[in-house]
C-alpha cells in the first residue's frame, strides 16, 4: 500500500512515494509518536522561515536523535540544503511539498487540497526588492497554469489590484470571478453557515451561546462599516464570538 512505499518497508531511510525531501523528514519525524518531537514538526512546517538559521537543531532534534526509531544510513550533509530551506532551487521543495502534499489528502480521502490566497496585493506591497516582487508574480503564474501544482488555486484581490493585472497578456488567460458586495439578507446567512462550520469543526453546539439574535446584532454592526469591507468584517466578528464562546466551555 502507500505507507509500505512512502515508508520503504518501513524503514524510513528513502520513499518511493514523496517527492519533498521535507516532507519526508517532517512525516518520519512525526510516525515516532513522541510529542516534543511533533510539536516541533508543526512549528518547523506552519513557519519555515524562522528556522533557517537553525539547520543544525532541526537535524539533530529530527533526524540525529531519533536514530533508534529508524533505519536512516545517510550523512548529515545528504540533508543539506533542501530538507531545511524550501526556497531552494527556484523553490523547488516548495512546489514538490505541495505536490505531496495533496498525494496525502487524496490518500487520506479527501479529493484534493485547495490554496487560498487572500490579499494578494498586501504580500506584493510588502517585498521592497524587486526580484522578491518577480518570484512573487512569476509563483502567481505557476499556480495558474496548474503545472507545479496541480491542485486548484484562487488568488483573492481588489477591484482596483486587479485592473492593474487585467494589463498583463499572461493573467488573461486564467478565469475569473467577481464578488459583488453581500446584502445583509446574505450576511446573516453567511453569519449562520460561519455557526454551523465552526460546530463541524469543533464539535460542538454554539446556537446555545451564539443565538440567531446575536448573529443578527453582529451583523448590524459588519454592515454598518463600508461596503467594500463588510464581508471581510462580518466573517471576522462572527469567528471571533464563536472562538471565544467556544474557550469559556472549555
Amino acid at each position: 500500500g502507500l505507507w509500505y512505499r512512502l515508508t520503504n518497508r518501513w524503514k524510513w531511510n528513502e520513499s518511493d512515494v514523496c517527492e519533498s525531501i521535507t516532507m519526508f523528514v517532517a512525516l518520519r519525524a512525526w510516525a515516532t509518536g513522541l510529542p516534543a518531537v511533533q510539536e516541533l514538526v508543526e512549528d518547523w512546517l506552519f513557519q519555515p522561515w524562522s528556522y533557517y538559521g537553525q539547520r543544525r537543531r532541526i537535524y539533530q532534534e529530527l533526524i540525529g536523535n531519533l536514530g533508534r526509531h529508524f533505519q536512516d544510513g545517510h550523512q548529515e550533509r545528504y540533508y543539506y540544503p533542501d530538507a531545511f530551506k524550501l526556497s531552494v532551487q527556484a523553490y523547488d521543495q516548495s512546489w514538490k511539498f505541495l505536490r505531496d502534499l495533496r498525494m496525502l489528502a487524496a490518500a487520506a480521502g479527501l479529493k484534493g487540497v485547495i490554496i487560498l490566497f487572500d490579499e494578494f496585493e498586501n504580500m506584493l506591497s510588502g517585498l521592497k526588492r524587486y526580484d522578491y516582487k518577480s518570484d512573487a508574480f512569476w509563483n502567481l503564474l505557476q499556480f495558474g497554469r496548474q503545472k507545479q501544482f496541480p491542485g486548484l488555486s484562487a488568488f483573492a484581490v481588489t477591484p482596483a489590484f486587479f485592473q492593474i493585472l487585467g494589463t498583463l497578456s499572461e493573467l488573461k488567460q486564467f478565469p475569473t470571478f467577481e464578488m459583488q458586495p453581500l446584502e445583509v439578507s446574505q450576511l446573516q446567512e453567511l453569519a449562520a453557515r460561519i455557526r454551523d462550520t465552526h460546530a463541524l469543526a469543533f464539535g460542538w453546539n454554539p446556537q446555545a451561546r451564539i443565538r440567531d439574535a446575536d448573529l443578527r446584532a453582529i451583523v448590524r454592526k459588519t454592515a454598518a462599516v463600508p461596503i467594500e469591507d463588510r464581508s471581510r468584517q462580518t466573517v471576522k466578528q462572527v469567528v471571533s464570538a464563536l472562538d471565544a464562546a467556544f474557550e469559556e466551555i472549555q
